[in-house]
């Protein structure tokens, strides 16, 4: 989706999609809310698979991932660090 910006044009209709692998290892786990008693028992490595998007001259970040051991899904956004200041 493109928009306007004004006089200076508009934004790039494209997007960039990357797939990506990720892998944690957890020595010890650690549950805050402690309802979960076999929690503890779930050290080890937590691979997941996700697609990644930058969006807004690459500006702009938002990743998505489900984890291969457990199922659980993850979202996550971020900027660039070129819009830290005015945020």
């Amino acid at each position: 989706v493109s928009f306007p910006l004004g006089r200076y044009g508009r934004t790039p209709a494209t997007i960039t999609l990357a797939p990506f692998v990720n892998g944690l290892w957890i020595k010890r786990p650690f549950d805050v809310r402690e309802r979960d008693a076999a929690f503890a028992e779930r050290g080890g490595w937590h691979p997941s698979v996700g697609l990644g998007a930058a969006w807004l001259f690459d500006l702009i970040r938002i990743d998505v991932a489900r984890g291969l051991r457990d199922g659980r899904w993850t979202f996550s956004a971020d900027v660039t660090r070129d819009l830290w200041r005015i945020l």
